[in-house]
């Protein structure tokens, strides 16, 4: 998606929606637009910006936050802006992260020079003129973010730009639930409805379900509902979020409250049907809705007499 001349009566909350890109957007960003959590991290070795070394993936040691950025993207100065914020949080926490900032493709030397001032303290800033590492990462969309472990195995994907991505990145490197979630702050919640922030809460819930972490894609799903509580497909993935997490009551609840707005909503057909003792697939059913791919648990409750098993990837 390349940056428009929005016209300023789309307001801060509009805005924020646009940048957030293809996780807002109707169409779902499909599993294969990025590697996914479990995978051995592909070795690379890019000229630096940052007036040090070429950078290897392989010779930095410890936790490694790899952040793929595009300079012709509308959403590159609010993520420059959290690279920036991320500089001064990164040092405190109690494990070593190393951030690492790679550009794609043309990159105006300007921009370059401006990043590598402003981040190469703390952050490598890196260059992949021709987007070879970039593929090797299958990045479709701008940025793409990989939380890579110390045996270089990836433990967590960031696929597209979200407001509240910096505090699920804080959350995921250790620092702690006092982190707040950007969008309850006033600043971003200004101009925007309840629907509009409920958005972002549901796009991040099905990035976390697309990774197979539940119980953060439950909560963001309920955050999300508390905003904007008639929305089946949601309450929909919530019910199948609750269900993985043996919650079958909430599960129950959820999938109800979404048949009354939608009596044919597939996903929550298929979790009440679960509930009542008729196993039914969750994932075949997700498949005819407007979700995310999703990752089948490992220890997801079934229900009498199924012989449903699946692995995860917690």
């Amino acid at each position: 998606m390349r940056p428009n001349s929005a016209p300023r009566r789309l307001g801060l909350g509009r805005a924020l929606l646009l940048m957030a890109g293809f996780v807002l957007a109707d169409a779902p960003i499909p599993s294969w637009a990025h590697l996914e959590p479990g995978v051995k991290a592909p070795d690379f070795q890019l000229p630096s910006l940052d007036y040090r070394p070429p950078l290897s993936l392989s010779r930095e040691s410890g936790d490694r936050l790899l952040v793929f950025l595009r300079a012709d993207q509308a959403y590159t100065s609010p993520v420059l802006q959290m690279c920036n914020r991320l500089s001064l949080r990164l040092p405190r926490l109690p494990k070593r992260c190393l951030p690492i900032l790679i550009w794609v493709g043309a990159l105006p030397r300007e921009l370059a020079e401006q990043s590598a001032g402003e981040l190469g303290p703390v952050w490598r800033v890196a260059h992949d003129p021709e987007g070879e590492t970039a593929r090797a990462y299958q990045m479709l969309v701008s940025p793409t973010i990989y939380l890579i472990d110390a045996q270089g195995v990836i433990v967590r994907v960031f696929p597209a730009w979200n407001p509240l991505l910096e505090a699920r990145l804080l959350e995921a490197l250790g620092a702690g639930p006092e982190i707040e979630p950007l969008a309850s702050s006033p600043t971003l919640a200004e101009g925007m409805s309840p629907r509009e922030r409920a958005s972002l809460y549901f796009s991040m819930g099905r990035a976390m379900a697309a990774q197979g972490l539940w119980e953060e894609a439950l909560g963001d799903y309920e955050r999300g509902l508390a905003l904007s509580p008639k929305t089946p497909e949601a309450l929909a993935e919530a019910a199948r979020a609750a269900w993985v997490i043996s919650d079958r009551d909430k599960a129950r609840s959820l999938a109800l409250r979404s048949l009354e707005l939608d009596p044919n909503q597939p996903l929550a057909q298929a979790v009440v049907s679960n509930v009542q003792g008729r196993p039914v697939s969750l994932f075949t059913a997700a498949e005819t809705t407007n979700t995310l791919p999703v990752a089948p648990p490992s220890s997801a409750p079934r229900a009498a007499g199924s012989s449903e098993s699946r692995p995860g990837r917690r």
